[in-house]
């Protein structure tokens, strides 16, 4: 669903009218009547309907922030001003169930490429590939956080779940088109004609998570080949990018992977309009912060070093190795590395003299 915020302009006129409906900021009456406005009552349900909560309240007034179209048309009722009147039309976002990424450590040169990608060089798609929990997701949203006064509409979608690439389209379709756009081809051709016509006419960044939901996997595949493939019922999917790295327009796909999509190969280059980012782990010191972040942990450099090297820099293992730190060691790093160096020492032993025996 369309989210919307107020305009620089339109803060002043929010302002003014909310003085003189003579009520403060915190007043839960501005809840309660937006609540009413979207049909349901707090007197007698108890709870507000769904977006209206203090903090879309607060996102609203803010102006910083995109809110639900529902909820941001119920306080402008309540306000009695026209939505149209204060909405930001510059800049349309959909962030969907996107992560938070407030909290973000590093990928400073990563995020600098991907600007250069999507804005100097007007790439038409860009692939981020890296293993589970290299942090992909995160580095999408928050490069597009970043760059987010460039473009007019800014849309987040993660496949995880499989969906149809027509469910995709015609979710993009509708965004994109401010649900204006009642009466939508039956084709999959037509569906990404008519989408393309709106990366023509508007500058758009689409963002499609978690890509390798819609592949085979390689006991799917059944064969020794190395090629990605797509799920049967995912085959589509390939159509779509392949259009949209092929065609003209002035807007940029980000799609999150651990396997590039086999279709891009022959349109990926340094001077072309398809580029791909491998992601690597992050830096000792970069995944330092990550586990600082959960808490005060004691440990020499070497410890940190041998913690950061041994998960690669992934920055979710280290995420959940902090909370088991936490949890069972407290926040000694040297417990833990002690008891890592046994365990490794542990099983080289025991694969010696396994191997060992089988000579013997």
């Amino acid at each position: 669903m369309v989210a919307l915020k107020v305009s620089s302009c339109g803060l002043a006129i929010v302002k003014q009218a909310r003085k003189a409906k003579g009520w403060t900021i915190d007043d839960w009456r501005w809840l309660e009547a937006a609540s009413e406005i979207l049909g349901i009552s707090w007197a007698e349900t108890g709870y507000f309907a769904d977006g209206i909560s203090e903090g879309t309240w607060k996102r609203f007034l803010s102006g910083k922030y995109a809110v639900n179209v529902d909820a941001f048309r119920a306080f402008c009722q309540v306000l009695g001003l026209q939505w149209q009147e204060i909405v930001d039309r510059d800049n349309y976002q959909d962030w969907g169930e996107a992560i938070d990424v407030s909290v973000f450590f590093g990928r400073s040169l990563q995020i600098a490429t991907l600007k250069q990608y999507i804005l100097e060089d007007r790439c038409r798609l860009v692939t981020l590939l890296g293993m589970g929990g290299i942090g992909k997701t995160s580095l999408a949203i928050k490069t597009a956080r970043l760059i987010d006064r460039h473009f007019e509409f800014i849309i987040w979608r993660s496949v995880r779940n499989t969906p149809p690439v027509e469910k995709i389209l015609e979710d993009l379709i509708q965004f994109l088109s401010q649900q204006k756009q009642q009466d939508l081809p039956n084709s999959l051709e037509q569906k990404v004609i008519l989408l393309l016509q709106y990366l023509r006419s508007s500058r758009c960044l689409l963002i499609l998570d978690n890509l390798e939901s819609i592949f085979q996997s390689r006991s799917e595949q059944n064969s020794s080949s190395l090629k990605v493939k797509y799920r049967r019922d995912c085959e589509n999917y390939s159509y779509l990018f392949r259009v949209i790295a092929e065609s003209h327009h002035q807007s940029c796909l980000i799609l999150t992977s651990r396997e590039a999509p086999p279709e891009l190969a022959s349109w990926e280059g340094d001077n072309l309009p398809i580029r791909y980012l491998q992601l690597s782990g992050l830096s000792e010191s970069e995944g330092q912060k990550v586990l600082a972040a959960k808490g005060a942990f004691q440990g020499t450099e070497l410890e940190w070093q041998t913690l950061v090297e041994h998960y690669g820099g992934n920055p979710l293992a280290l995420k959940i190795v902090s909370a088991t730190i936490q949890d069972f060691l407290g926040v000694m790093l040297q417990i833990f590395c002690r008891f890592y160096n046994e365990i490794v020492l542990s099983l080289l032993i025991s694969t010696t003299f396994y191997n060992s025996s089988l000579i013997v």
